[in-house]
């Protein structure tokens, strides 16, 4: 019987999830984690359709009636959430990423995650390698003169996370 191993970006896969979708998914892991259960059966599916296809060939053995047979596991590669604080750039106020609601989202996603059957949960670490760096449409303003350093606001700074 051939197994399948599907490997998921988590970072890239959320991001594009929420801009390719209904922005109501955003901080939603249930609805998040839906739809990486679809992606994955969609996958499974295609993959048992060429299996099936290709059967007289395909050295794996005979399709299964249950695509989910196929899966060996999904490895879901992601880093929990930053969980220091700070402060912003400009205003200075202070600012506790542990308690924002990407954490909160973040979190409560790789708790449904582990809960799910041939599922693995591979967290890195996240380190705040820079302060803050500006973002490049406050770069491109202040260089071609459109804006000073005075026009500046916290919201034109994204956190240095690596």
């Amino acid at each position: 019987m051939t197994s399948v191993a599907i490997l998921i970006d988590g970072s890239f896969f959320i991001e594009r999830l929420h801009r390719l979708t209904d922005p109501e998914i955003r901080f939603n892991p249930e609805r998040t984690n839906d739809a990486i259960g679809r992606l994955v059966d969609g996958h499974l599916r295609r993959i048992n359709a060429v299996i099936r296809a290709d059967t007289a060939r395909y050295a794996g053995g005979p399709p299964t009636a249950d695509p989910r047979a196929l899966l060996y596991r999904c490895f879901f590669y992601d880093a929990p959430p930053y969980d220091r604080k700070g402060h912003r750039p400009v205003s200075k106020r202070a600012i506790d990423y542990d308690k924002s609601e990407e954490a909160i989202f973040r979190r409560a996603l790789f708790g449904l995650l582990r809960r799910r059957p041939n599922f693995a949960l591979r967290l890195g670490e996240v380190s705040q390698h820079r302060q803050w760096i500006i973002k490049e449409e406050a770069q491109k303003a202040l260089l071609n003169r459109s804006r000073t350093v005075d026009d500046l606001t916290d919201g034109d700074f994204a956190p240095g996370f690596q």
